[in-house]
C-alpha cells in the first residue's frame, strides 16, 4: 500500500457513462489543473445486444449450436457500442500524456473477445456489465498483463 500513498489519488468520474465519454476533457483537464495525477480507464465493452442472445442471433455454419469461433466472431462484430468513446478517451489521454487503461484492447479486440469463460460460464449480465465471472477474468487479465505496473510506471 506503501506505493499507493505516493501514487495517482483515485477519482471516480464516471466518463465512460457520460455522453459517450465526451467529458473526459472537461473533467481530465480540471482534475490536471489542480496538480493531481490522473490515470484514464476507458470504457466497458458493450454489446448491440446482451451477450446472452448472441447465442440465438449469431448465424452458424451448422444446424448444432455455434462453434467458439464463430461465437467470439459474432461478439467482437456486436461488440461496438463504446468504441468510439473508446477511442475519443485514448486519443485525449495521448494528447495530454495520461497513462489510458485500454478496456477494449485488454478484454475484447480484433482477436477475441470471449463471452464466456473457460467453465462456459457468461461474463456479462447484460449489454455491457460483467457477471461475477467476467470481474474475475477481467482481473486476471489485468495481472497478466500488468496493467496497473505499467500505468504508474513500474514496468
Amino acid at each position: 500500500m506503501e506505493a499507493l500513498q505516493h501514487g495517482p489519488t483515485p477519482v471516480n468520474t464516471g466518463l465512460g457513462h457520460t455522453r459517450g465519454g465526451q467529458n473526459a476533457p472537461d473533467s481530465g483537464d480540471r482534475l490536471l489543473a489542480r496538480g493531481l495525477q490522473v490515470i484514464l480507464v476507458g470504457p466497458p465493452v458493450g454489446f448491440t445486444v446482451p451477450p446472452n442472445e448472441l447465442l440465438d442471433k449469431c448465424p452458424s455454419a451448422t444446424e448444432d449450436s455455434l462453434t467458439l469461433e464463430e461465437l467470439d466472431r459474432c461478439a467482437r462484430e456486436h461488440a461496438t457500442v463504446y468504441v468510439s468513446a473508446n477511442v475519443a478517451m485514448k486519443q485525449y489521454a495521448e494528447r495530454r500524456g495520461i497513462p489510458y487503461v485500454d478496456l477494449h484492447e485488454l478484454a475484447c479486440n480484433q482477436s477475441f473477445c470471449p463471452i464466456l469463460d473457460s467453465e462456459g460460464n457468461l461474463l456479462f449480465i447484460d449489454n455491457w456489465h460483467r457477471s461475477a465471472y467476467g470481474a474475475a477474468w477481467l482481473a486476471q487479465k489485468v495481472r497478466e498483463h500488468d496493467v496497473f505496473d505499467q500505468v504508474i510506471g513500474r514496468e
